[in-house]
């Protein structure tokens, strides 16, 4: 009966020992799950941090190739104008100048010569037709004086 308590209380320390190792082993499991999962929520932070960081240094190499590009045409368009003020000093814009204003003076005189031409012709116009009115007003009248005798 002894042997038998002892063997009982040793089966119940056992499985006693047992539920708190699973008990323990479970709650190992459970914080190295939980670690894992802290560490990979770090390492997603990481990734999309790093994802933006790169998005942010694209856009500031984008701003400088676009500030370069600009200088590029500022250098461009300097350059043009220093050629350009070199031509005049040769005389080759100058002239250039001169004869395309002449042509414009040219034009300038033409079409104000066609708009005196149209308004003159637009004045004698008018003229026919208040000619035409005052003829028409004498036949009517002429016809309303017949009708009466």
């Amino acid at each position: 009966e002894d042997l038998a308590r002892r063997e009982t209380d040793v089966d119940a320390a056992e499985i006693n020992w047992k539920k708190k190792l699973e008990g323990l082993d479970a709650e190992v499991t459970l914080r190295a799950r939980s670690g894992i999962a802290a560490a990979e929520a770090r390492e997603a932070a990481t990734a999309r941090l790093a994802v933006m960081r790169e998005d942010q240094a694209m856009k500031r190499l984008s701003v400088f190739a676009e500030a370069e590009s600009k200088m590029a045409v500022r250098e461009v368009e300097v350059s043009a104008r220093e050629e350009a003020m070199e031509a005049r000093v040769n005389g080759g814009v100058a002239e250039h100048l001169d004869t395309m204003l002449a042509a414009q003076a040219d034009t300038r005189d033409v079409m104000e010569a066609r708009r005196k031409e149209i308004a003159s012709q637009l004045g004698e116009l008018d003229t026919i037709e208040k000619s035409w009115r005052d003829t028409v007003l004498k036949k009517e009248a002429e016809l309303a004086q017949r009708e009466r005798e």
